[in-house]
């Protein structure tokens, strides 16, 4: 499998269905793991989750946190990115965060916090078009 092919399909195809869905987050791939924050309604986001955890290219997909907001994190963008497209047998590390960090060791809250912070900062030096 083309690794970064497949990781800018997932992209394409989330950054073309959440806007209909209404849904917004950001989307971590950090050497070894995945993060992933969604937003959105409740009854499109468990359908949601339901979707990748049934698809064989996941697995053992943890929901750290299903928690209602006020406001959103992710607003402007349908899937952010945060981290590589390179697959964990290329040795690239990702400058951004360290390769080692397992999103599964953060509550809901970090990976949320984390991620923001990461998109933001990523969008004052390369502004979403």
């Amino acid at each position: 499998m083309d690794f970064a092919a497949e990781m800018r399909r997932i992209l394409d195809v989330s950054r073309r269905n959440n806007p209909r869905l209404g849904v917004t987050g950001a989307l971590l791939f950090n050497h070894d793991y995945f993060g992933q924050v969604l937003e959105g309604d409740r009854a499109v986001l468990e359908t949601l989750f339901e979707t990748i955890q049934n698809d064989e290219r996941h697995c053992e997909c943890i929901a750290l946190e299903f928690e209602a907001a006020s406001e959103r994190g992710f607003g402007p963008w349908s899937m952010a990115h945060v981290g590589t497209l390179t697959a964990p047998a290329d040795g690239v590390g990702v400058g951004v965060i360290a390769a080692d960090i397992n999103p599964a060791t953060f509550t809901g809250g970090e990976l949320f916090d984390t991620l923001q912070r990461i998109v933001i900062a990523q969008e004052r030096v390369c502004p979403v078009a």
